[in-house]
């Protein structure tokens, strides 16, 4: 179906959550300018170094209403640390089991909210503070991230989700009220978390509880690869340090210099990431007086488009399957069972206009909306599709955005992933296929990241889309800078189409030629005034590569080399330990691509953005 008919069709037809009541074992969320206290427990032996680090890692936390319980029972061996917020209890007798040695620990917290602080895993600063925001917003008792880090001896870290029968208790927070009503962990050494958590969910009416964020929230890393032994996954060789003596405890660094460097470096991207981010994470509360998803829209003159001799409405035929779609949406959210009423059912419709004069939104656009709620901006000044999105999203209501170009036909399936994907705290570039000029499907657009699903606050997070005056490039920087910080699913969207539309219309309402701004972007780049941070593709490895503005390069194991730019948009890297290699800009797909193999650059969000 082309454009035209949705118009006809969409003209011709144009006219409950409930709050769930807190858990008995929740939280007091009754307003309070305090944040509750949290009591992060460590039960610890035979790892007095390993200690030394957890406990900087500990005094690092953003979040204030903290305190540490050191449970040490290592006999003969006594932990001495003087600090007002950690608290060092040495036994002189071992616990029977790993089950009573943490229920012990949680006995002596003081806190509402019980943390994890497994002395071997390495905790990021924002641990707690996006624990507990997500346990008040949410309103929570027992809150398990859905995904973090793993560290196996490389600085190439390894994406992990929380699943049932993996490790994920080292990153879990609960309430003290639900570990009681309980009965707290049973007396056992090993799955001692398994079967607390078996409890919490037959207590809770859940079958596996894990809550989604972001990858730049991701709590800390599962220390896989650690020098002393694991009882739970393959550790280290060595055996547990348990001499006799007084070991006084002094937060240090992590030892372990990959680790280390990894650490780092998330430390680094998060900090950049929070300095963009304005949106604070919504209360379930408050969803019901919101769209379900804001579709946001930039346009100049695509309303009314000449195609041989045809005029084509290209914008409003976008407009009718979207409202056609979300219509159907909310009758799959009533098959679903859902509990959305009133708003948050809906689709919001935020299109900014740059006075375009083709055929007046006013004049057509109500006719066409449906049931959407609808808002139109106009934006002064020459048109940028980057800016006009960014007007467009800081209009938005929802905390979930769809970014539609003006020429797409939207299948009610698209509307309903893209919804998933957002509450998943992930991001969705969707394929679509042409339509050919009969409106008869074509070829599959597979360089093209224009139309995407993110969160509001991940949009915040890295800016907004670039701002560009000439065609092309801010789509392929906006999914970077997204992939860098967050889970990206990328496929096709069956029945997702591009309308038909002359060639030239692409290109014609922009004040600078097609790519300009893009390729004086790299034109900067290749001058060497800052650092470049590349993502590369090697037959023989994967990962960053730092291109320093000093001339030299280095990957994250530490080989290096020198770089040299070539006027022709070639860049030549000159190894110290292996043969040179050369690649050239291919402007289509936007990265560097080397002729004799698979060897592909692709620039970071960090690189685009430091010129942005």
């Amino acid at each position: 179906m082309d454009g035209d008919r949705f118009v006809q069709e969409a003209t011709r037809e144009s006219s409950a959550k409930s709050e769930a009541e807190a858990s008995p074992a929740a939280v007091d969320y009754s307003p309070s300018n305090e944040r509750p206290w949290v009591s992060a427990i460590m039960p610890t032996y035979g790892r007095p170094e390993l200690v030394n680090e957890s406990v900087a890692m500990f005094l690092a936390q953003d979040y204030g209403n903290k305190e540490l319980i050191i449970l040490n029972d290592c006999v003969g061996q006594t932990f001495e640390l003087d600090h007002p917020l950690v608290t060092v209890l040495n036994y002189p007798h071992r616990f029977a089991n790993l089950g009573e040695k943490r229920n012990h620990c949680i006995e002596q917290a003081s806190g509402e909210i019980i943390a994890i602080w497994d002395d071997d895993d390495v905790y990021l600063p924002w641990r707690l503070s996006v624990s507990v925001e997500a346990m008040l917003g949410d309103r929570l008792s027992f809150y398990r991230p859905a995904e973090f880090w793993a560290y196996w001896g490389d600085e190439s870290l390894h994406d992990n989700q929380s699943t049932p029968g993996w490790v994920n208790h080292p990153f879990c927070c609960f309430t003290k009220r639900l570990w009681n009503a309980v009965g707290g962990y049973p007396q056992q050494s090993l799955g001692e978390d398994s079967v607390l958590f078996k409890k919490f969910h037959e207590l809770l009416g859940e079958s596996f509880i894990k809550t989604p964020l972001p990858k730049f929230e991701r709590p800390g890393i599962l220390r896989g690869a650690s020098p002393y032994k694991h009882l739970s996954i393959e550790g280290g060789r060595d055996d547990l340090h348990t001499d006799p003596g007084r070991f006084a405890i002094t937060p240090s660094e992590i030892q372990d210099a990959p680790l280390k460097n990894a650490w780092s470096r998330l430390v680094a991207d998060h900090v950049s990431v929070k300095l963009r981010t304005a949106s604070p994470r919504t209360n379930q509360n408050d969803q019901d007086a919101k769209p379900v998803l804001s579709v946001c829209v930039s346009l100049k003159n695509r309303s009314l488009v000449s195609g041989n001799g045809r005029p084509r409405k290209i914008f409003p035929g976008c407009v009718a399957s979207l409202a056609s779609a979300a219509e159907e949406l909310q009758a799959v959210f009533r098959e679903e069972g859902s509990t959305r009423s009133g708003d948050s059912t809906k689709v919001e419709l935020v299109v900014a206009d740059f006075q375009s004069d083709d055929l007046p939104l006013a004049d057509w656009i109500d006719d066409c909306s449906g049931s959407l709620l609808l808002k139109v901006i106009t934006v002064d000044g020459p048109f940028s599709r980057g800016r006009g999105l960014n007007v467009a999203i800081e209009h938005a209501t929802s905390d979930s955005v769809f970014l539609l170009d003006a020429d797409m036909l939207v299948p009610t399936a698209l509307l309903h992933e893209g919804i998933m994907q957002c509450a998943e705290q992930a991001a969705y570039f969707p394929i679509f296929r042409y339509l050919d000029e009969d409106g008869e499907p074509a070829d599959l657009e597979i360089h093209s990241y224009g139309n995407a699903f993110a969160p509001k606050r991940l949009l915040d997070a890295v800016g907004g889309v670039p701002e560009f005056t000439s065609w092309g490039g801010e789509d392929d920087l906006l999914h970077a800078a997204i992939k860098k910080i967050a889970n990206v699913r990328r496929e096709e969207a069956k029945g997702f189409l591009h309308q038909w539309h002359p060639e030239d219309c692409r290109h014609s309402n922009y004040a600078k030629p097609p790519r300009s701004d893009q390729l004086s972007q790299v034109s900067e780049m290749t001058s060497g005034a800052s650092d470049q941070v590349f993502w590369a593709t090697h037959p023989d490895w994967e990962g960053e590569l730092t291109l320093k503005k000093s001339g030299r390069m280095i990957r994250g194991n530490g080989d290096g080399g020198e770089y040299r730019w070539s006027c022709q948009h070639e860049l030549a890297l000159v190894w110290d330990r292996w043969a040179p290699e050369v690649l050239r800009y291919d402007s289509q797909q936007q990265r560097w691509l080397a002729a004799d193999k698979h060897f592909v650059l692709r620039p970071t969000w960090q690189t685009w953005f430091s010129s942005v």
